[in-house]
Parts: structure tokens; C-alpha cells; sequence
């Protein structure tokens, strides 16, 4: 899964709300787990929040959450029901694979924590890439990043990625 998110210094593209939402934040570069980062919760609002959902055992975090059964485990429901968002994204590193998917959006479910809202990534299977990388994130296109942030199913809407492993080696998943 993936360690490292890689947001845009600029819009992808400049007309797309959601970008520019996290754009005039002024924050971009790679962020690990609990720096903070810009998450948009709807078509004008977007807050700065850390990656790391509070976990139950003090000084542990988690950082994703299954997409194929999050809306049913306790953890995560409320979240999935009322608590949705997106982060604008270049692409990540997972495990020596760098994947790109320039205009995507992840979506996260958030959380109020003491500190301040705190997310997590939401991941699938890692169908064709399975034997190198486990699990990615899930990432949307613009339509897709809005029909999630309504209540929206997430199937269907993941986008194309570009996955470059260690060796430059480069591979295309249409999804």
C-alpha cells in the first residue's frame, strides 16, 4: 500500500475545481503518513487534515482502509455513510513501484480527531499488479471523485494508472 502521496504544485488542469480547491492551499510535494494535507469534501470545500486514523491502541495510526468491506465493519461505517472525501494527486510510491495517475482523485474517509480531521485511503485488490504490489488506492477521475463525494459506489470509476517499478520498467492498467 502506499507509502508516500504525491500531490500537484499546480492544477492538473486548471478548469477542474477539484484541483484548484487544493491547489490555492498552497501545499504540494510528497507527504508520508501525518503531514498535512489538502482534502476536499465537496465541489467549494476543501480542509487540511493528516493521513492516520486514530487507531484504538494509544500511538497507533491507520493509514488505509479496504474499499471492498469498509462500509461494513464498525471502524470504518460511519465514515463510509457521512465522512467522504478526496485527495487531488499526482500519483504514489508503493514498496520500490512509483504509480502515476495525473488527475486522479483518492478517495478517503475521514475522521474528528482530537487534533484535527484525520484520514484514510481507501485501497482495492491490486488485480493485474497483485504479484508486485498487494493493494492501491483507489483513484478517481473528476466525475468519479464527485459521484463518491455525493454517496456514489466507488466500481467504475477508478481511472488509468501508470505503474514504473525499480528498473524503469513501465506498465499500463487501463481500469
Amino acid at each position: 500500500m502506499c507509502g508516500i502521496i504525491r500531490v500537484h504544485k499546480e492544477p492538473y488542469v486548471r478548469g477542474e475545481n477539484l484541483f484548484r480547491l487544493a491547489y490555492e492551499t498552497g501545499i504540494s510535494g510528497d507527504f508520508p503518513p501525518m503531514r498535512p494535507i489538502p482534502m476536499v469534501l465537496g465541489p467549494d470545500r476543501c480542509v487540511l487534515t493528516r493521513w492516520g486514523w486514530p487507531d484504538y491502541k494509544p500511538g497507533k495510526i491507520k493509514t488505509h482502509a479496504r474499499s471492498e468491506t469498509a462500509n461494513h465493519l464498525s471502524t470504518w461505517r460511519d465514515a463510509w455513510e457521512s465522512r467522504r472525501g478526496v485527495v487531488p494527486v499526482a500519483g504514489w510510491d508503493d514498496g520500490g513501484w512509483t504509480v502515476a495517475s495525473p488527475g486522479a482523485h483518492l478517495a478517503v474517509l475521514w475522521i474528528e480527531a482530537e487534533d484535527g480531521p484525520r484520514l484514510a485511503i481507501l485501497t482495492q485488490d491490486g488485480g493485474p499488479y497483485a504479484d508486485r504490489i498487494e493493494r492501491f488506492p483507489c483513484p478517481l477521475t473528476q466525475a468519479g471523485a464527485l459521484a463518491w463525494l455525493a454517496g456514489g459506489d466507488l466500481r467504475g470509476q477508478v481511472t488509468n494508472l501508470r505503474v514504473t517499478g525499480k528498473g524503469g520498467q513501465q506498465t499500463i492498467f487501463d481500469a
